[in-house]
């Protein structure tokens, strides 16, 4: 768990150092929202984003499906859910997952992926029975906002940015540019970095819907306090991310001391405008903000 941390701690720093997110103090003392959140947790959370970018005029919606299969034991253990994902062409983005799920489960009645929600049902999966781990995650970086509604109890807490001019400011580079400008170099979490070149991936049942990729192969070898696993591989990432539509189509974890694989697959892609109602708080939520 403290590898995961310090492995998305890294991803945060990358974020950073390829989106920058700039603001001018003088403006900010002058001109405030009515309330706002002055830790920077808004900004924190557009830059440590690790599978979909902040990115305008490329809207899309999607099911991320999660899949963790563990080899230890005389069982081999499965536990699937989904993670359902939207972006509009402001670049707001909005992702709806299930906090509590642990065993093989068919995608929830959510907001998007092909089924018809009004939100008001966000909170009940495909038996109807009571989803209480469901979060829904609202992000507007251009205008400094993250919105995280809670279904089950009917609650939106809403984090504006002090400043008057959050301004983010996407990267000029690929989206794949956070993992591969480290090809060939010394980077700064310990782990090798491997090109897989390009291909084409078919996210969904329609074969002419692919999207060309771009693959990176990271490994980490343990290290002496690791034991016997001294020099060997004991975490490996692969992801294949779509630079044309800005998000990491596939990512697979795998975990070879503990053995267990992860893997995150965008699935049922449609590049379409999004509902605009899918990034507002619902009528009958009680609003509050945390400053």
């Amino acid at each position: 768990m403290h590898f995961l941390r310090r492995s998305f701690a890294w991803l945060g720093l990358v974020g950073v150092s390829t989106a920058s997110l700039s603001t001018d103090a003088t403006r900010a003392a002058q001109q405030k929202p009515a309330f706002c959140t002055p830790t920077g947790v808004v900004e924190q959370s557009c830059t440590n984003l690790d599978w979909v970018n902040v990115e305008r005029d490329k809207p899309f919606m999607a099911e991320r499906i999660v899949t963790s299969v563990t080899t230890a034991g005389p069982e081999v253990q499965l536990a699937k859910h989904a993670e359902l994902v939207a972006r509009d062409s402001a670049g707001r983005i909005r992702r709806e997952h299930d906090l509590t799920s642990s065993a093989f489960k068919s995608p929830a009645k959510m907001a998007i992926g092909g089924i018809p929600s009004s939100q008001r049902d966000l909170n009940i999966d495909d038996q109807g029975e009571l989803m209480s781990g469901l979060r829904v995650d609202i992000l507007d970086c251009f205008n400094g906002k993250k919105t995280e509604l809670t279904p089950s109890s009917h609650v939106a807490i809403v984090q504006q940015a002090c400043s008057d001019l959050p301004a983010f400011q996407p990267s000029d580079h690929p989206y794949s540019y956070k993992f591969t400008r480290f090809l060939g170099t010394t980077n700064p979490f310990d782990g090798a970095v491997e090109d897989l070149g390009y291909k084409e991936l078919q996210p969904g049942p329609d074969p002419l819907e692919t999207f060309r990729v771009r693959g990176v192969r990271i490994t980490w070898l343990g290290k002496t306090r690791d034991g016997d696993w001294n020099g060997k591989p004991i975490i490996v990432w692969e992801l294949w991310m779509s630079d044309e539509l800005g998000v990491t189509m596939l990512w697979t974890t795998s975990d070879l001391r503990k053995q267990v694989e992860t893997r995150y697959t965008l699935q049922n892609i449609r590049k379409q405008e999004p509902d605009a109602s899918l990034f507002s708080v619902p009528s009958g939520y009680k609003v509050s903000s945390w400053q």
